[in-house]
């Protein structure tokens, strides 16, 4: 299974090397590498339910772009989905701290399950 984007954003699977330029960059933003999570088969979004970013094949423009989306770069993707995302949820849920720390310890467990 992948992401189809119609051919406007990258659809190929990405490379170790591509993985790792966007975990470093998103880390520059702040963001802990461990709420990076690679999924080819998925759009690159930030889930607040999870309180991470996922990473798509789509985290990269297309090769041949055709409109102003298919041509936003990588590290613009990554910026869109932090800045414009995950600011906005928890400015949103600033006051809701149980619900924030409610979060984290079901993104903790779905870890220590994915892990055995």
């Amino acid at each position: 299974m992948r992401v189809d984007t119609g051919g406007l954003r990258n659809e190929r699977p990405l490379t170790e090397t591509q993985i790792s330029s966007v975990r470093e960059y998103a880390r520059s933003l702040g963001l802990e590498e461990s709420r990076v999570v690679h999924m080819d088969w998925m759009h690159t979004m930030y889930s607040a339910s999870f309180d991470q970013m996922v990473i798509g094949t789509d985290v990269y423009p297309a090769d041949a772009p055709v409109t102003a989306n298919s041509r936003i770069s990588m590290k613009a993707t990554v910026a869109h989905e932090l800045v414009g995302h995950m600011e906005t949820y928890e400015q949103m849920t600033e006051g809701d701290k149980t619900r924030r720390e409610t979060r984290k310890r079901q993104t903790r467990n779905i870890h220590c399950r994915l892990s055995k």
